[in-house]
């Protein structure tokens, strides 16, 4: 018997996928962004605002670090 985790569960339909990928292919596109809204924001923001983009990741991160820190 398998047992999927909750990341698995939670994940995207495996049909609506494999859509994107018949339709990507039958496009001949070169690249095909399946996620999330904020996923694919993300990847457009770092192509084209790469500055903000870093700056956005720098303060998460730090943000990230302090919380860390303060439950260790």
């Amino acid at each position: 018997m398998v047992v999927a985790d909750t990341a698995v569960e939670s994940g995207m339909n495996p049909e609506y996928v494999a859509d994107c990928i018949l339709e990507a292919v039958c496009a001949r596109d070169s690249e095909v962004l399946i996620g999330p809204m904020l996923y694919r924001v993300t990847i457009y923001l770092r192509n084209f605002l790469p500055n903000v983009y870093f700056s956005v990741m720098r303060r998460r991160a730090f943000r990230e670090s302090v919380m860390y820190n303060k439950t260790s």
